[in-house]
């Protein structure tokens, strides 16, 4: 992995965050940096992440594309619940989601999400 997550950005245990929080927890910038990046409006879709990060100066992959668990770079996972249009994203790092779960572990508590895809995040 390139660099470390800033977990310590955020409330330790928190499992809900903003798309800036999000967005802060893979690159290590302060809010402030993230929101003069941001899309002003509060809903963001998939390509208004990777603008944020290409503005920010970090590379990603073209799209959220197929998720894959065996991904080098940190990423983040989208999940859908049942409701269609509906989805969450997650941070996953190869190994553990949001810094508190393995994958099995994660799939056994959230077992109404399903994954979908993943939007990789590198330096």
């Amino acid at each position: 992995m390139d660099y470390e997550l800033a977990w310590n950005s955020v409330c330790a245990g928190q499992t809900d965050f903003t798309n800036i929080e999000l967005v802060g927890i893979l690159t290590g910038l302060s809010y402030e940096e993230i929101e003069l990046a941001a899309p002003l409006k509060p809903t963001w879709n998939g390509q208004a992440f990777v603008k944020t990060f290409t503005k920010l100066g970090f590379n990603t992959s073209e799209r959220f594309c197929k998720f894959d668990p065996e991904t080098r770079k940190p990423c983040l996972m989208r999940a859908t619940w049942y409701q269609k249009g509906y989805w969450s994203a997650w941070i996953y790092d190869g190994k553990l989601v949001n810094n508190m779960w393995t994958l099995e572990e994660w799939q056994k508590k959230y077992h109404k999400l399903k994954i979908t895809s993943m939007l990789q995040v590198w330096i």
